[in-house]
């Protein structure tokens, strides 16, 4: 056989061989190695499978490397497995594959509440006051949500703690502050009449020094049965315990749980399927699951799909490589902080090259994965505050509902201007300046219900039309203060358009071209108009948008002053 057919030979193998990947380079990462590459030329690339180094970095090369030989290409399986080598150089390979995330997940937007602010309660808990229900109060906005377009309600810290909320001191009770267990059941099964899912903010990292568990640690130190639940070692703390722990970036009230303690395991499972079976919540956020192994969350995952099988898992993932965390058998997604500031950045600073170089970034990095976006959440300052225009408030939800792609969340709030700047009189940090009381659908001003119809405007919208919740997501064009946005289906394809500027443009400027490949995407096709905004309001006015046959991008009408709009290749709807 030639080296050609010998190699043609490995080629058709390799193609057959769906569950396989090929590695062309290991490398170190957070004490793993990460494995990509991929393979032969002008072939897809199949699914990528984390490489875990047990003892150090290897090199693959593929056949177009010219070192290439038949000993140095590995064809990895998947599942645990150890490669041929030396012992002070073997790889477990598993694999990484993308998750396949619930629809209702997938297609709905997300509304978070802090119902601590929400329901405007007292900052701290006294443990001895009975429980006032508050939380059965949701029900003055359960027509408000369903009017809005909502498919998920986020519901950061619920459980009994001692002020904030991340604080926690029994997981299996609602803050008395709040309400109780029985209130909130009859919440979900509320939501869950009018098809809105209910996911809940699981702080499993650290518990609060109240907690009965670190409370017995308080008493009888490193003897006491709980002291390996969490990080305790000889000495003292600031807190004038007997010894010194390990506290979540060094706040002494948040103690850090130990979880590779069987103790701890069992707790953390049992409150997983206490909520999701018994009263019947549909997933959970979990908060800072970055700080904690890939292989617990695992553990915590197939947990959670025996107790309800269509379960959706969110990590908070601030830092590293997201995939550590999302695959297929650990979370379904994480929450994007990596664009999400860009979304309403690009629009202050009237400069979209920003938006476009975080939104192709996620791509290479994250392609195939399904985000939790969003433009505010309980820990940034709100939206509206740091907006300048009237027409921003629609420019960067429209950017979060239908540019970023992935799973959009708005903060309560955020959807008719609620303001906070997070701060007090001298800088000082004040988090409870972003977790103000909700206004009350009546108490709204008329300001505040205008942008409430330009928001209720684009869920309907993204309703609609299938493209707008799962559709590839192409940056077909842009300019410092103009964008342009495909997204594509099976079926249709839209577009939307961005104009940050506060002057009506014919285009794009005439250095703005569009490449083959984004001209081929609206070849052929007249796109229609169906929702515009200008200056933040609806602009009732029909358009059409299409490509010329230089590659110029034609739009009816040009782009008005500060506008957001959106089209279509067809008016069939879902």
């Amino acid at each position: 056989m030639t080296p050609e057919n010998k190699k043609n030979e490995k080629r058709n193998r390799f193609q057959r061989l769906s569950a396989i990947a090929r590695v062309t380079l290991v490398r170190l990462v957070d004490g793993g190695a990460r494995a990509s590459g991929k393979l032969f030329p002008n072939e897809d690339p199949l699914p990528n499978c984390d490489v875990l180094a047990q003892h150090g970095p290897t090199q693959f090369l593929s056949p177009n490397d010219p070192d290439f030989t038949d000993n140095s290409d590995q064809d990895l399986g998947t599942g645990a497995q150890t490669l041929p080598g030396s012992e002070q150089n073997s790889l477990r390979i598993r694999d990484a594959a993308n998750p396949v995330i619930p629809v209702w997940a997938s297609n709905s937007v997300w509304y978070q509440v802090y119902p601590l602010g929400f329901f405007d309660c007292v900052l701290h808990n006294g443990h001895e006051e009975p429980p006032e229900d508050r939380i059965s109060a949701l029900a003055l906005w359960f027509d408000y949500l369903e009017e809005l377009g909502v498919g998920v309600v986020l519901f950061n810290p619920l459980f009994e703690s001692d002020s904030h909320g991340y604080d926690t001191t029994d997981y299996f009770k609602i803050d008395r502050r709040l309400g109780t267990v029985d209130a909130f059941r009859k919440v979900v099964q509320e939501l869950h009449s009018r098809n809105i899912r209910v996911v809940l903010d699981g702080v499993f990292n650290h518990t609060g020094r109240n907690h009965a568990a670190f409370l017995d640690c308080r008493e009888h130190g490193l003897q006491s049965e709980y002291a390996t639940w969490y990080k305790l070692r000889p000495g003292s703390s600031p807190c004038g315990d007997s010894f010194e722990y390990s506290a979540w970036e060094g706040h002494y009230g948040l103690p850090e749980l130990n979880h590779d303690d069987p103790g701890v395991k069992q707790m953390i499972f049992d409150v997983a399927r206490f909520w999701l079976a018994d009263v019947g919540v549909d997933g959970w956020r979990l908060d800072v699951a970055h700080e904690i192994s890939p292989t617990f969350w695992r553990e915590f995952a197939e947990v959670c799909t025996a107790a309800r099988t269509d379960t959706c898992l969110v990590g908070e993932l601030i830092h590293g490589d997201y995939r550590r965390w999302v695959s297929r058998d650990v979370l379904h997604s994480a929450t994007n902080y990596q664009l999400s500031h860009s979304l309403w950045h690009s629009v202050v600073d009237r400069n979209y090259f920003e938006f476009v170089h975080s939104l192709q970034r996620c791509q290479e990095l994250y392609g195939g994965l399904h985000l939790l976006e969003f433009v505010g959440n309980h820990d940034v300052q709100r939206l509206t505050s740091r907006l300048q225009e009237p027409g921003d408030h629609v420019l960067a939800h429209g950017a979060l509902l239908f540019a970023a792609g992935g799973m959009p969340c708005l903060y309560y709030g955020d959807e008719y201007g609620m303001k906070g700047l997070g701060t007090k009189d001298g800088g000082a940090l004040n988090d409870a300046d972003l977790r103000k009381p909700a206004l009350a659908p009546q108490q709204l001003t008329a300001e505040g219900q205008t942008m409430i119809k330009a928001v209720a405007l684009m869920l309907e919208i993204r309703r609609q039309y299938a493209c707008f919740q799962q559709g590839r997501v192409t940056v077909l064009a842009n300019s410092n203060e103009q964008l342009a946005v495909v997204r594509e289906d099976e079926n249709h394809i839209g577009l939307v358009l961005f104009n940050c500027s506060a002057h009506a443009v014919d285009g794009f400027p005439q250095y703005v071209g569009l490449d083959a490949a984004s001209a081929r995407l609206l070849g052929g096709k007249v796109l229609q108009r169906v929702l515009c905004f200008s200056n933040g309001r609806q602009v009732q006015t029909s358009g059409t948008a299409a490509v010329d046959k230089v590659n110029q991008l034609v739009v009816d009408g040009g782009f008005l002053p500060s506008s957001m709009a959106v089209y279509t290749s067809t008016t069939t709807k879902l």
